[in-house]
């Protein structure tokens, strides 16, 4: 009985662990993508600013 549990329990720990590494993975990507978004926006530009009108 106590190799059964132990067995799943190291089961269990494995995928616990295989979950936050996806997540990580996952939000690394995310951040990466969020990158090269706002790299291809202009950083500013006449219509964005309030305070300059034409």
């Amino acid at each position: 009985m106590d190799d059964t549990l132990l067995a799943l329990t190291g089961a269990i720990l494995q995928v616990l662990g295989l979950h936050v590494a996806l997540l990580g993975v996952l939000l690394g990507a995310a951040e990466l993508l969020l990158k090269l978004v706002s790299i291809d926006k202009p950083r500013s530009s006449d219509e964005d600013e309030p305070g300059h009108s034409a």
